[in-house]
């Protein structure tokens, strides 16, 4: 890791995210590091909220050492993620561990990337980060193929009239089948709901994975969506209809969340850890 903090520098600059001028109320929540104030550095119409930290604990190679322990780790992203989420209006969120030499750096990213900052500022006024997860249970999937598709239902009866033998061999071609219109079922219900949910949203990231998950489930789908405040009600409606339809497979709606998804990283001098 680059250092970019210079030894004689009794205090670096953690910055949280970057706020337009009229939103320079900050919420009264805890710092990344217990008990430092929360802050604003301003360059014109722009703020950077940030926290002041002592070099001595917080420069890179004792960030590597303490990223590592998620004792110390943990409470911090937290914190990072609560002063995100306070903040009145909207903010251009900033990954955690960003830090900044000094004042005057911070002062400079401000400057630098001012039009994408006001520019990501705009288009997430009034709006929201929102995040839908699709998983599926492969067991619960083949149950509800076998109970609904008529392909499988032939065969099932077929296989019901023949002797063992035959119906051995039949069964290996159910079980190809069903995995098939399993697959293909999936396949429906994540482009289903990847359209119904981007006609209900300003923006979208994201979009069909492929990971297990606990419980013996599979990811399938991943997404984030931009979401007016005003018309949150019509998106939850939407998603609600989905879980409803697509009755064999699990819906998870999270948020709303710093806009990550949806507002550039800053280009900057900033270390980040």
């Amino acid at each position: 890791m680059q250092t970019l903090v210079q030894e004689s520098t009794a205090l670096v600059y953690y910055v949280y995210g970057v706020i337009a001028e009229q939103e320079l109320n900050l919420p009264a929540v805890s710092a990344v590091e217990p008990g430092a104030p929360v802050l604003c550095v301003r360059e014109g119409d722009l703020g950077a909220v940030v926290t002041p930290l002592p070099l001595d604990r917080f420069d890179p190679e004792v960030m590597e050492e303490r990223l590592a322990d998620l004792t110390w780790l943990e409470p911090r992203v937290r914190a990072h993620q609560e002063v995100l989420a306070a903040i009145v209006g909207p903010v251009a969120p900033l990954r955690f561990g960003t830090i900044f030499r000094d004042e005057e750096g911070v002062r400079t990213m401000l400057r630098t990337n001012g039009a994408m900052l006001r520019a990501v500022l705009e288009r997430l006024r009034g709006r929201r980060e929102w995040g839908v997860k699709i998983y599926a249970e492969p067991k619960q999937v083949a149950e509800y193929v076998r109970a609904n598709n008529v392909q499988v239902a032939n065969l099932i009866t077929q296989r019901n009239r023949m002797s063992s033998g035959a119906a051995y061999m039949l069964q290996k071609k159910l079980d190809a089948l069903i995995l098939q219109e399993s697959r293909q079922l999936a396949n429906i219900c994540v482009c289903e709901s990847q359209a119904r949910l981007a006609g209900r949203a300003a923006a979208t990231a994201g979009g069909p994975v492929s990971q297990t998950a606990g419980d013996g489930m599979e990811l399938i789908f991943s997404g984030a969506y931009l979401v007016d405040e005003t018309t949150f009600d019509q998106f939850l409606a939407e998603v609600e209809a989905l879980v409803a339809h697509y009755s064999s497979f699990r819906f998870e709606l999270t948020g709303p969340w710093p806009a990550y998804s949806f507002a550039a990283a800053p280009q900057s001098e900033s270390d980040h850890v």
